[in-house]
């Protein structure tokens, strides 16, 4: 490999220019207008442009991307997350340019990628699966009805292809299910082109627990531990830790080796992650595989000294695995706090704006991934993901100290954060203490939303930050965010 199309946008396209170059490779890099001026086109050896702003006209235009590809001189694409980083037909499309894809077979992809599909692979294995009813053509309410008794409440009525937390819907009684259904098949067929559900039973009190593998052409397979990712809004991971806390040895290997089974499973090759929950009994449920790089994987690479993204690279020309189980280990605790554009007491509204002033951590364990700069617009058209703020550290009691001082230092200004939701969560005693299950979040929302209530106004917040290391710019933002000390006409009562 030589030169590579990163077919993505934004943190994880630079991610994965860093990781080309370090490779020796050239990276080239596509963007739709509204990302003409951003990071990763200014750190790429070329760039290309996309038709429209819209996803669908930009970064979901499979057939656009790869005639970019192959008119830019690129041997290999590599998808990034999202967009169509999980889509087997434009694996196969990659593959039929004759370029290479960085990901994992096409085949494993199309019977992972699709819950039902993936959950009838592992319907006579030793691997736990909870009762569902994924029904295999169109059936009507009332047989959904009988499935759902026979199930039994509460459920979740679930998308059977996608990701992301989209097209599920909790029922916790037999009068709510219409309605989720309806609303789950209008939301899957737009956002995965695909309106297939099927009902599930739901553990509300369980843990979610995920297993990163990989898998290399010569049929090895390992694993590289586990991450914690129970603390969600909305079915969408908020904070991941590794390792997860509380789980005794023999769980952590139960559930290792359950991954690595099903990957073998289905021959698997390249990075992917198999998702449990993990019930307060300590009994785990196969929930589904990712196929793809997952957003929270740099917690893996800081507890295992693994580059991810350097492996996928190396395992996509068809090399062995770089080592073997027994020389990975893990080392330290790491969490991952995803800071988001969206406005927690407006309902989680995703913002938008301009970026006006950005204050980024720095230090020891302190890592900071994102694309975003002074002068960014965040616009509707794609996820209001801003940056993953990550540390590391020898125990969990330290890595959370530390990730409470990085939040503190962290200043984003012209668009509404949820970095004071993130700050408030981190010290709620349950998650101190280690072990939240996934609903925690939402039954904890009506305090944390009120523990927001009458925090420092933003230009504050960026005038403690900058006191010590700029004392003028700091008393410049301060000012402005003081009536009283703009030399202005202001007065109060007047409109001057």
């Amino acid at each position: 490999m030589r030169r590579c199309l990163v077919a993505n946008r934004g943190e994880i396209a630079l991610r994965v220019i860093r990781a080309c170059h370090e490779l020796g490779m050239e990276a080239v890099a596509v963007y739709s207008p509204v990302d003409a001026t951003s990071a990763h086109v200014e750190q790429a050896d070329a760039a290309h442009p996309l038709a429209g702003m819209a996803a669908t006209e930009s970064y979901l235009d499979g057939e656009c991307l790869v005639a970019i590809a192959l008119e830019a001189g690129c041997d290999c694409l590599h998808p990034g997350y999202g967009f169509l980083s999980e889509s087997p037909a434009f694996a196969r499309a990659v593959d039929a340019a004759g370029l290479c894809w960085v990901g994992p077979n096409a085949a494993a992809m199309q019977i992972m990628g699709v819950k039902t599909d993936a959950l009838t692979a592992l319907a006579d294995t030793e691997v736990a699966t909870l009762p569902r009813f994924a029904p295999e053509a169109e059936v009507d309410l009332a047989e959904y009805r009988a499935q759902a008794e026979r199930i039994g409440y509460p459920l979740m009525v679930k998308a059977a292809s996608g990701g992301g937390g989209r097209g599920i819907r909790i029922v916790r009684e037999t009068d709510g299910l219409a309605e989720a259904l309806a609303a789950a098949k209008r939301e899957a067929a737009r956002s995965f082109g695909d309106a297939r559900l099927y009902l599930e039973r739901y553990l509300g009190d369980a843990r979610h627990i995920e297993v990163q593998i990989a898998g290399d052409q010569q049929s090895g397979c390992l694993h590289l531990f586990e991450r914690e990712c129970s603390l969600q809004r909305r079915r969408q991971k908020i904070i991941e830790e590794a390792p997860a806390s509380g789980i005794t040895v023999e769980q952590r290997q139960a559930l290792c080796q359950a991954a690595i089974f099903v990957a073998r499973a289905v021959n698997y090759d390249n990075l992917g992650t198999v998702e449990f929950l993990l019930a307060d009994d300590g009994a785990f449920y196969f929930l589904e595989m990712n196929t793809r790089l997952q957003v929270e994987h740099p917690v893996t690479e800081l507890v295992c000294g693994i580059d991810l993204v350097r492996l996928q690279f190396q395992l996509a020309r068809g090399e062995a695995m770089p080592f073997a189980q027994a020389e990975i280990s893990a080392r330290g605790h790491a969490i991952q706090c995803r800071i988001y554009a969206e406005a927690p007491r407006a309902q989680f509204r995703p913002a938008t704006g301009i970026i006006t002033q950005l204050h980024v951590p720095a230090g020891a364990g302190i890592r900071w991934d994102s694309a975003l700069r002074p002068g960014d617009e965040i616009t509707p058209h794609y996820d209001s993901l801003l940056a993953k703020l990550i540390v590391y550290d020898e125990t969990r009691a330290a890595a959370l100290a530390r990730m409470s001082c990085a939040l503190r230092d962290t200043v984003i200004l012209g668009v509404e954060t949820n970095l004071e939701f993130l700050q408030d969560l981190l010290t709620r005693p349950e998650v101190e203490a280690g072990g939240a299950d996934t609903g925690f979040v939402e039954r904890a929302l009506p305090e944390l939303l009120r523990a927001e209530e009458g925090q420092l106004p933003p230009e504050a917040l960026l005038a403690a930050v900058l006191i010590e290391r700029q004392p003028t710019a700091a008393r410049e933002v301060a000012a402005n965010a003081d009536p009283w000390s703009r030399a202005d006409r202001f007065r109060i009562g007047t409109s001057a």
